[in-house]
């Protein structure tokens, strides 16, 4: 071993995974100014990442999780909707249930049905209003119950998620 190699050399692909958390440092540090109240911080990091030409998923999906507990999604619907535009299909494939959810609890229940894939959901909220839209009452209460209790959603779901199921549910006891 040569004297200005270290000891404990460090193995880039290991120090990868650990510094990224959810695939994106921007999204691990917009998560955690949200967990912890910080609104300045996370509001600096959401406005970044709506300005860049290529944003990752999970950083949109953070930007508006984080929009949907400490703003108004209706000052942030036109940048929102901006930044989705620019992207990819693959990234608009993967955030079409952030946007569902987005025109979910802005009441625009037209809208956020453009964003929904019947054949093919990605999400228990996607499940939900699709279901809605196509079947009976019964079956939707069904899925609510399976989307909220279930263990490979549970974890997952935000209450930000649950917020919206709730509105979509009575939007749909109201229109019945």
């Amino acid at each position: 071993m040569k004297q200005s190699e270290p000891a404990n050399p460090k193995n880039p692909r290991l120090q990868q995974n650990t510094i990224c958390i959810q695939g994106s440092d921007i999204a691990a540090e917009i998560s955690g100014y949200a967990d912890i109240g910080m609104k300045k911080e996370a509001l600096r990091l959401i406005r970044r990442v709506l300005a860049k030409r290529r944003i990752l998923s999970e950083e949109f999906g953070e930007a508006v999780r984080t929009i949907g507990v400490f703003f108004d999604f209706e000052k942030w619907k036109a940048r929102l909707e901006a930044a989705y535009d620019r992207q990819s299909r693959k990234f608009k494939r993967k955030t079409r249930p952030y946007m569902v959810e987005m025109y979910g609890s802005l009441g625009e229940w037209q809208t956020a049905l453009q964003f929904l894939s019947v054949r093919k959901p990605s999400s228990a909220s996607e499940i939900f209003f699709g279901t809605l839209q196509q079947t009976a009452s019964s079956k939707a209460f069904c899925l609510i119950r399976w989307a909220v209790f279930s263990p490979e959603h549970t974890s997952g779901t935000t209450q930000l998620r649950l917020g919206s199921m709730h509105r979509l549910m009575s939007h749909f006891v109201e229109t019945r």
